[in-house]
C-alpha cells in the first residue's frame, strides 16, 4: 500500500529523520496506555500535497493527527486548515468532521523559558537568527499580545522582509544581514540582561554551527536559547561556557510542543520528566 495513504499519526517535514518525536510520542502513547504508532513521514513538496488531499478526503477514518515540522510550517495548504489565520503551524488535528491546525511553538517555548526562571515578558529586546516558521509565530504572538519591544532578526537574505513587514507593522522590527558581523556586534553590545537571543535556524544541522558569529557574542550578558537540541550552534557553546545558566537548548521546548500536542490529540499528556529522561538517555 501507498505508504503517504497509511500514515495515521506522525511527523510531516522534509529531510526530518534526525527528529526525536517518534520518541517522544510513541513512549507516551506506551505510558498512557494508547496503541497507535507515530511515524517520519517525509515528503517532498509532491507527495505533500497528495497527503494532504488525503487527510482531508478522510475525515473520518481511524486518523489521530500529526505535527508539523521544517520546510513546511508555512505551506498555504496546510494554513488553510486553520480558520483562525495564523502564520505557521505546527500541530493538525481532527475537530469534528473536518481537520484543524495550530502551533504549539510559543507556548512551548514559554514554558521552557518558565523552566529556567524566565518570562518571555520580561525581554526588552529581541534578537534572532533566522525567520523560518517558528520566528513567525514568535513575531504573530508579540503582535497580538501587544508587547512593546525592539526587535532584531539576523538573516541571510532578504527575501522575506516586506513579507514580515507587512504582517507585523505594530512590531518594531529591524534587519540585520548575517555577514554584516560589525552591525550586530554593536547591537549586541548595546544591550544587557534585558536581552533574549533566539538561534532559530537548521543551519547547524547542514553542517554550518554558525561559528563565525562567535566574535558578535563576546562580552554578551542576555540569555542566549538554541532551539535544536542535537547538533547546537558554535554560538551556543559559547555562551554556555561563558554563562551556563542563561543558555538554554532546545529539548525541553521539544518536550513542551510535543506535550501540548498530545493534550489537543488527547486530551491527556505523559509527564513531562519521563520524557525528559527518555531523551537524556538517549542523546548521552
Amino acid at each position: 500500500m501507498n505508504r503517504l495513504t497509511t500514515a495515521k499519526w506522525g511527523l510531516i517535514g522534509h529531510n526530518i529523520q534526525y527528529s526525536l518525536s517518534p520518541v517522544i510520542h510513541n513512549y507516551s502513547a506506551k505510558i498512557l496506555g494508547k496503541n497507535p504508532c507515530y511515524e517520519i513521514i517525509d515528503l517532498n513538496l509532491s507527495n505533500l500535497d497528495i497527503f494532504i488531499n488525503f487527510i482531508n478526503a478522510n475525515t473520518n477514518a481511524n486518523l489521530l493527527g500529526y505535527n508539523v515540522t521544517t520546510p513546511y510550517k508555512s505551506y498555504h495548504k496546510l494554513l488553510k486548515l486553520n480558520s483562525q489565520g495564523i502564520c505557521a503551524v505546527n500541530t493538525i488535528y481532527k475537530q469534528k468532521d473536518s481537520w484543524s491546525a495550530t502551533s504549539t511553538d510559543i507556548q512551548g517555548f514559554a514554558k521552557s523559558l518558565l523552566r529556567k526562571n524566565f518570562e518571555l515578558c520580561e525581554f526588552k529586546k529581541i534578537i534572532v537568527i533566522g525567520c523560518g516558521g517558528f520566528v513567525m509565530s514568535l513575531l504573530e504572538y508579540l503582535q497580538k499580545k501587544k508587547y512593546k519591544k525592539e526587535i532584531f532578526i539576523i538573516r541571510r537574505s532578504n527575501k522575506k522582509d516586506i513579507n514580515i513587514i507587512n504582517n507585523f507593522d505594530d512590531l518594531d522590527i529591524s534587519f540585520v544581514d548575517m555577514n554584516e558581523s560589525i552591525n550586530l556586534k554593536k547591537i549586541l553590545q548595546c544591550y544587557t540582561q534585558d536581552v533574549l537571543c533566539i538561534q532559530a535556524t537548521n543551519a547547524p544541522q547542514q553542517g554550518d554551527d554558525l561559528g563565525y558569529l562567535i566574535d558578535s557574542f563576546v562580552g554578551f550578558k542576555g540569555v542566549f536559547f538554541d532551539l535544536l537540541y542535537d547538533k547546537l550552534s558554535g554560538v551556543y557553546r559559547f555562551c554556555k561556557q561563558n554563562n551556563s545558566k542563561t543558555s538554554i537548548m532546545g529539548l525541553n521546548m521539544l518536550i513542551e510542543q510535543a506535550l501540548l500536542a498530545q493534550n489537543i490529540w488527547w486530551g491527556e499528556q505523559a509527564p513531562y520528566k519521563k520524557v525528559l529522561n527518555l531523551l537524556l538517555s538517549r542523546l548521552s
